[in-house]
């Protein structure tokens, strides 16, 4: 399903990007949810959700997928109970007609992913039964010639992508910046900027900025009640 221009404007108003917009869409979400769930890439779990998740049998790793990677919000997250093995199994077994398990079968698609498709990302039974299983090519050959010759790892292309939300073309052009020393009028305007080291490492080489606007962008402290 391609999106619109407006649901793509749409989704550009609420911080996620084309990549991002399109990944979800690949991974079965709503246009709906696509286009307006936030990104939470950058959500720090505080001590206390943490805390409550594994009140409730829900690890960090498990918490953090589901806010990070899935869209949920924290309370969800927190709160929902993971369905032991066997009873998904009995789910499994019990929901999906014999002729749709069938058709999945002939398509080489588990029958677990066929699950997940029709029960966890709302899929239409169509579309669950014939779409091959597999992430879409990430770079196109221009795209990874590019990446190699810029020397870019292919890990840093993904994370900048699935992570960060940039585009392919951006993913693949912007040469790292590694860890420097800084001259002394640097170090002064990061000083002067509140921009620690590592604060300035990640606003090049995670958010994309150049040197001279990390450098130079002061910090913004979180106000305190």
């Amino acid at each position: 399903m391609k999106p619109t221009a407006e649901q793509r404007r749409t989704a550009a108003e609420n911080g996620i990007s084309y990549e991002t917009l399109l990944r979800r869409l690949h991974e079965g979400w709503s246009i709906k949810q696509a286009i307006t769930i936030p990104v939470n890439a950058h959500r720090t779990l505080t001590d206390e959700e943490i805390k409550r998740a594994a009140e409730n049998g829900i690890s960090y790793v498990t918490l953090h997928a589901r806010v990070s990677k899935y869209g949920w919000d924290v309370e969800r997250a927190v709160n929902t109970p993971i369905i032991p093995r066997s009873e998904r199994a009995k789910m499994q077994q019990s929901k999906i007609p014999q002729h749709l398990k069938e058709e999945a079968f002939k398509n080489k698609i588990p029958h677990s992913v066929l699950y997940h498709r029709l029960f966890v990302h709302g899929w239409d039974s169509k579309r669950a039964v014939t779409e091959p299983v597999g992430r879409k090519r990430m770079l196109t050959d221009e795209q990874e010639k590019t990446r190699i010759k810029n020397g870019i790892s292919i890990s840093t292309v993904q994370s900048r992508i699935y992570r960060y939300g940039w585009n392919a073309d951006k993913a693949v052009t912007v040469t790292p910046t590694p860890r420097r020393i800084y001259s002394e009028e640097e170090r002064a305007l990061m000083s002067l900027n509140g921009v620690t080291p590592q604060r300035l490492f990640e606003r090049v080489n995670k958010l994309g900025w150049s040197f001279e606007k990390a450098i130079s962008t002061p910090v913004r402290n979180k106000k305190t009640s």
